[in-house]
């Protein structure tokens, strides 16, 4: 399950990260990924999720903090 849960985690940073959206992407000295927007909070999200459940929660905050609905 984890590894399909990186995989989704993987295939969300690329969208966020495209000119579309205008995200900008880096990593923190944890290895997180930091999700940043003009104007909007950081939403950080996790590398290397342990469940579906964290990258539903990742979703959430990407909607409520950058208005982006996925």
């Amino acid at each position: 399950m984890a590894g399909g849960a990186r995989r989704e985690v993987a295939r969300l940073i690329k969208q966020l990260g495209s000119a579309r959206y205008g995200c900008t992407i880096d990593r923190t000295k944890s290895g997180h990924w930091k999700v940043t927007k003009p104007e909007c909070q950081p939403v950080i999200i996790s590398h290397s999720p342990s469940d579906d459940h964290a990258l539903r929660n990742a979703r959430a905050d990407v909607r409520r903090h950058l208005g982006i609905i996925l």
